[in-house]
């Protein structure tokens, strides 16, 4: 279950606008479906690169959670700030003045593909697509194929047996009494109507 936060969501917004106006951020991707794993994989994709995540870096609001959870969960107010090295001071101080939490979970690469490191910080890759010694890689994949390249499904259509007949229908066959109480406005004279009814039809007085 999500639970949002308007305060954090709200403080969140004006330091990725501030990050935005001040040019720090190379881009900014919000994490909605799928979590990181969707953002991080559009992100490298529509840039024409590559990413190494370190999934032992990435906050979590729960204890004990497996990589794939972390790399799914769609926890809200979080948001994906690509950020080149020389600017990540800067970066940081605005994070702290807007007081959100800001973590380095991941490094671009040029070999289009999206890696997960069991790693909690940048020492375990190179950039290069190797991963430096002790660093497990969980998950290999082509950026690509988690975006534009993704799988689409074209599944069986076909229309419901009695669509004529829906289409044919009419109100014309309900009761007049049914077909008046439909139309008419809200009456204190009308059945089930009155001061003391919650339940009234929604129309203008």
């Amino acid at each position: 279950m999500q639970v949002g936060d308007p305060f954090e969501e709200k403080r969140l917004i004006e330091a990725c606008l501030e990050l935005l106006s001040d040019g720090l951020a190379v881009g900014v991707q919000d994490l909605g479906g799928a979590g990181i794993t969707c953002a991080t994989a559009e992100t490298a994709a529509k840039g024409g690169a590559g990413m190494d995540v370190f999934v032992g870096a990435i906050p979590r609001r729960e204890p004990d959670m497996e990589p794939f959870e972390v790399m799914t969960s769609e926890s809200q107010e979080r948001m994906l700030a690509i950020v080149e090295p020389h600017r990540l001071d800067a970066v940081m101080e605005i994070a702290r003045r807007w007081e959100i939490s800001a973590t380095v979970v991941g490094v671009v690469t040029d070999t289009g593909a999206l890696r997960v490191l069991d790693s909690d910080g940048p020492g375990s890759a190179t950039g290069d697509g190797t991963t430096a010694p002790g660093a497990t890689v969980l998950a290999d994949v082509p950026a690509r194929s988690l975006e534009d390249e993704a799988p689409l499904y074209d599944r069986e259509r076909a229309e419901p047996e009695d669509l004529a007949r829906r289409r044919a229908d009419s109100p014309d066959r309900l009761p007049a009494t049914t077909r008046e109480r439909i139309s008419s406005p809200c009456s204190p004279t009308r059945p089930g109507c009155g001061p003391s009814t919650t339940t009234c039809c929604s129309s203008t007085p």
